[in-house]
């Protein structure tokens, strides 16, 4: 599978979102981060992604989340 965007995924950085990265709702096929442009900071929760913030969602993705290694 090839995927091509032309802006890098806020959360895992790859090039997966297309439109400049204007792609509301865009599931990032990566990471599963939904893009989310009503959002002004990393630490705000995101309402496309369960109220994870952007911060959150990278420490996961990093494979440090507290609640993981519970």
């Amino acid at each position: 599978i090839e995927i091509k965007g032309d802006s890098k995924c806020p959360c895992c950085g790859y090039l997966t979102i297309p439109n400049k990265g204007d792609a509301l709702a865009y599931i990032c096929p990566v990471c599963m981060w939904e893009i989310d442009l009503f959002i002004k900071s990393d630490d705000e929760s995101s309402d496309l992604n369960k109220g994870l913030s952007l911060k959150e969602a990278r420490e996961n993705l990093n494979g440090s989340c507290k609640v993981c290694k519970a």
